[in-house]
């Protein structure tokens, strides 16, 4: 996991980006550093979803054994929620 939410802050800044337009801005390097905004590397939400998910379900995996499909939907309605809700 944490592999994957690092690799995400490193991509974050080309995610949508055309290829066309990273080597431009990056060479044929490609990006080698965080773009930082306000001091943070961002993620995406695919890692806030996946960590989010990961940790509710991880926590209570005894409690949700037959359950876990329809806990993993309430999962994500309620990821969703911290993201469209004050």
């Amino acid at each position: 996991m944490i592999g994957g939410t690092v690799g995400d802050a490193l991509g974050y800044a080309v995610e949508f980006m055309p290829v066309s337009s990273m080597l431009k801005k990056y060479g044929e390097i490609g990006i080698t550093e965080y773009e930082l905004r306000d001091g943070i590397a961002k993620i995406s939400d695919d890692t806030q979803m996946t960590l989010f998910t990961g940790l509710l379900l991880g926590t209570t995996r005894g409690m949700t054994r037959d359950y876990a499909e329809c806990y993993l939907a309430y999962s994500y309605k309620d990821w969703h929620r911290t993201q469209t809700e004050k």
